[in-house]
């Protein structure tokens, strides 16, 4: 009979020493992959600003408005720092034109003489009860009505246009005053009158609005990973091996740190979207998921077959890698078909995925078998033999079961 050597927890003797040479450095090479993605994802996040989906120039719009700012220098100006507060009387209230909102109106105008957030601004300040006394029309004016005043008397507006825009000083920039103005607006408008409701509208703050929205991104990425933990139990459920449920977090994070190494040029070359970092997330999070599935399902059926490790990894690489090479290159054509596109936004954003897409099909098919080859024994012998093997023990030689002995000579044929 024949005497098999000593099995060790993380040494399969099936395994050829060029393929363990191989998958360690396939494995040290994604180490430091991972390594190089800590240190850069910062890097790369601070590279990715908001998308400008703003108009062409020779658009109509673009065209009116650089006549606008040729005909009206001093309206023209005003327009991306134009202000509408919203007046409307609450639920079961008959009418928004009471004494309470006209004294509200009036103090807002006192106030923007005078309080040195809004002063530099120098707004033009216009409503019902407001008045707007740069074109000579008094508070309550019959021609203000029409324009401030909704036909059911429930809703009225006031709007402010600056005319100045404060300059970069000694002490502050031109932000800290923008800021300033809205802790203002949102100061002002947080004491409302009695029996009405204001909002805050116009241009100025919708851009902060946006700043504001910026604070999602972090949160959509953190969604996306919360997916992971119930990705693992239809893994578990379809692979039946929980030791091999170790593997998919393990090729997750170093796929998405390689994606951030590889992106990083890419992003000092071309503007990325601030709302690149979760769809990247969302991509690797599926594609990397579901090519483990692949691999690990596959590997499973193969050691139902009584394969040994090395013909086993040799047949998931040969027919199971193959089909996730061409899912991969065909989902990353797919992206990269962006780059036909006219807008700058969507060609970047293509760009982007494509190198993601690729990236995970290049992991997951070097990485995965580099692990598998890698940890021997741990991932695929019986759960009953670890703990000894765990304290330095195993099975004597003499003593290996026939089971053992059988499934060398099936490997050895094949």
């Amino acid at each position: 009979m024949q005497r098999l050597a000593e099995p060790r927890l993380f040494w399969d003797a099936s395994v050829r020493p060029a393929s363990r040479r191989a998958a360690l450095a396939v494995l040290a090479a994604a180490a430091i992959m991972a390594v190089a993605g800590l240190v850069l994802a910062p890097v790369f996040l601070s590279k990715t600003k908001a998308a400008d989906f703003s108009a062409p120039a020779d658009s109509p719009s673009r065209i009116a408005l650089a006549k606008l700012s040729e005909a009206f220098p001093l309206l023209a100006q005003s327009l991306p720092s134009q202000v509408v507060i919203v007046i409307r009387a609450e639920e079961g209230q008959p009418t928004v034109l009471t004494e309470a909102v006209a004294t509200w109106s009036q103090r807002l105008v006192h106030l923007a003489e005078r309080d040195e957030r809004v002063v530099p601004f120098r707004p033009l300040i216009a409503g019902y009860f407001a008045g707007a006394l740069p074109l000579g029309l008094p508070p309550r004016d019959p021609l203000l009505r029409a324009g401030f005043v909704a036909a059911d008397n429930r809703t009225t507006i006031v709007v402010l246009l600056a005319t100045s825009a404060p300059e970069r000083n000694e002490t502050y920039s031109p932000w800290a005053f923008k800021f300033w103005l809205m802790d203002f607006l949102r100061e002002f408008s947080g004491s409302t009158p009695p029996g009405v409701e204001v909002h805050l509208a116009g241009s100025f703050v919708t851009y902060f609005d946006q700043l504001r929205s910026a604070r999602l991104e972090p949160l959509l990425m953190w969604a996306e990973l919360r997916v992971v933990p119930m990705a693992l139990v239809v893994l578990a459920a379809l692979v039946k091996e929980v030791r091999l449920l170790v593997l998919p977090p393990v090729l997750l994070a170093i796929t998405a740190l390689t994606a951030v190494s590889a992106l990083l040029p890419v992003a000092l070359l071309v503007p990325l979207s601030t709302d690149l970092p979760p769809s990247m997330v969302s991509v690797i999070i599926a594609l990397s998921m579901d090519y483990s599935l692949f691999m690990l399902a596959r590997f499973n059926e193969n050691r139902a077959q009584h394969l040994s490790l090395q013909h086993n990894v040799d047949l998931l690489i040969r027919h199971t890698g193959r089909t996730v090479a061409l899912s991969g290159l065909l989902i990353a054509v797919a992206y990269l078909g962006a780059l036909s596109l006219p807008e700058d936004n969507l060609r970047n954003a293509g760009l982007a995925l494509g190198i993601t897409t690729v990236v995970v099909v290049l992991v997951n098919l070097s990485v995965m078998p580099s692990l598998l080859l890698a940890t021997g024994n741990a991932l695929t012998m019986p759960v009953s033999q670890v703990p000894s093997l765990l304290l330095g023990g195993g099975p004597r030689p003499g003593q290996l079961s026939r089971s053992s002995l059988l499934l060398r000579h099936i490997s050895d044929g094949s």
